[in-house]
């Protein structure tokens, strides 16, 4: 249902939902250029300010679109950025990607990625995604989480 509320440039497109005997099937955009995690790692990418600040800023781009739309995303992490095959990054996996006005209090998303507020179980806004950010361009720069 998330899906269906987005429309970004920066965040994977929901082409339509099947219904099987016991499983919901998504037919998503194609990402065919594979995860940020796996080209970092592939390339050597870590340490390139140049290449983290491309990437930053597409991320920015989605959780501006969400959160205008009052959605938390919650789990960024750089296995949830595929590229298209031209190289754009799209931020995908809204599992746990959450409608939200005001606070809420479940605990999820990427251990190394948690918020304070995520920890001290204080309930927490969309600027967990921002924190998540921060913890996404350390781990750019210098190619592990900070914590």
């Amino acid at each position: 249902a998330i899906l269906m509320m987005t429309n970004s440039p920066f965040i994977i497109k929901l082409h339509a939902t099947f219904n099987g005997s016991s499983t919901l099937y998504f037919l998503l955009e194609p990402a065919m250029g594979g995860e940020l995690y796996a080209t970092y790692n592939r390339r050597g990418f870590h340490g390139s300010e140049r290449h983290a600040k491309y990437y930053v800023a597409g991320v920015v781009f989605a959780f501006e679109h969400l959160h205008e739309r009052h959605i938390i995303y919650r789990d960024l992490k750089p296995e949830n950025l595929l590229f298209t095959d031209k190289g754009h990054l799209k931020v995908t996996d809204m599992g746990l990607a959450k409608f939200v006005i005001g606070k809420t209090y479940t605990c999820c998303g990427t251990p190394d990625y948690f918020a304070p507020e995520l920890i001290a179980s204080t309930g927490h806004t969309n600027a967990v995604d921002w924190w998540m950010l921060g913890i996404l361009l350390f781990e750019l720069l210098s190619g592990h989480p900070p914590f």
